[in-house]
């Protein structure tokens, strides 16, 4: 897989911190990557098409999303094992904001507040399956499997269940501490300068 993610996750175990990288650290990463892929260690650099061919056992390893794992692992019920890598992981979030001078600020509030009250939020995340910025969800997520339980869809319930329990939804803080951002401080030009050092490598 090479998009930001891929060049990010190399970063972090070549030791450079994504956030503050540059030109320079883009370069070693990509370099890196070149030399993985020409010596045969990689079949590809996947977007997001990895997860058949994972999922078929096309492939034996590849690098992967969290959600993607869960999904795998919890709903689909494949033997798949995620590794931590020794030199870490990269997390990332997506933001909801408000565009400055926007016509109805009060109604994109208010679709935040539906976003992030608890059951609505449960919802999402046991449909989605990443993390919640509402930390309820566990709970109610808990709850939910305890209902099935009850209602005899033990199936249905144990995988409720072990979503609740799940690390890559409720991380803990030792978990978290082996994880890094990646670089933000995009602009036009920098987005070119990374583009122009990472898209030949998964063009070629």
């Amino acid at each position: 897989m090479l998009d930001g993610d891929m060049a990010e996750w190399v970063m972090i175990n070549l030791g450079i911190d994504p956030v503050t990288s540059g030109p320079a650290e883009w370069r070693e990463a990509a370099a890196w990557l070149q030399m993985q892929k020409e010596s045969g260690t990689v079949r590809a650099y996947y977007g997001n098409d990895y997860l058949p061919d994972l999922q078929e056992e096309n492939l034996t390893a590849s690098m992967a999303w969290s959600g993607d794992v869960l999904y795998s692992n919890v709903w689909l019920g494949l033997d798949m094992e995620y590794v931590f890598p020794e030199g870490g992981a990269l997390i990332w979030i997506d933001n909801m904001m408000v565009p400055a001078g926007a016509q109805n600020p009060v109604g994109a509030a208010q679709i935040m507040d539906f976003y992030y009250d608890p059951e609505n939020a449960t919802k999402l995340t046991e449909w989605i399956l990443y993390m919640s910025p509402v930390p309820e969800t566990q709970n109610l997520i808990q709850e939910d499997a305890d209902k099935n339980f009850d209602l005899g869809y033990k199936g249905y319930a144990s995988k409720l269940e072990a979503t609740a329990k799940s690390p890559f939804l409720y991380p803990d803080e030792e978990f978290l501490s082996r994880t890094s951002f990646g670089f933000a401080d995009w602009t036009d030009e920098t987005a070119e300068e990374w583009d122009s050092i990472f898209l030949p490598i998964s063009q070629s």
